[in-house]
């Protein structure tokens, strides 16, 4: 008799812990679908040089560290220098910048508030 005691109680743990297990699961492939907070990341390139040379045309670059990865996105300047990254996925954890390439040199700022899309960002050149 207590064999067939012990045999209910194990099989009511197994149905607990199945049940465990499919609930964290279950949570976690909810997560997993969540899709990325996404940001505007946009701004201008400006040629600090007193009547110096045009910015449009220019390749600006957004780079992503996450520490262990790196991506980097591109987009290029309008007639006005100005260039847009839309969709970029936040995350807190990772480190943002961007730059540029003009006259041989290559130019560029940290994205300290990448969290705020609102903030235009600046990348200030110079003729060389």
């Amino acid at each position: 008799m207590r064999r067939i005691v012990s045999s209910q109680r194990l099989a009511r743990v197994l149905i607990a812990l199945a049940a465990a297990v499919s609930l964290a699961s279950s949570t976690l492939m909810a997560r997993a679908q969540e899709p990325a907070e996404t940001r505007l990341v946009e701004g201008q390139v400006v040629n600090g040089t007193q009547g110096g040379g045009s910015t449009s045309g220019l390749a600006v670059i957004l780079h992503q560290d996450t520490g262990t990865a790196h991506e980097d996105l591109e987009a290029t300047t309008d007639s006005e220098g100005r260039f847009r990254f839309e969709g970029v996925e936040y995350d807190k954890e990772t480190l943002y910048g961007l730059s540029v390439a003009y006259q041989g040199r290559e130019y560029g700022v940290d994205v300290d508030s990448i969290s705020d899309p609102l903030t235009p960002r600046a990348l200030m050149v110079y003729d060389t």
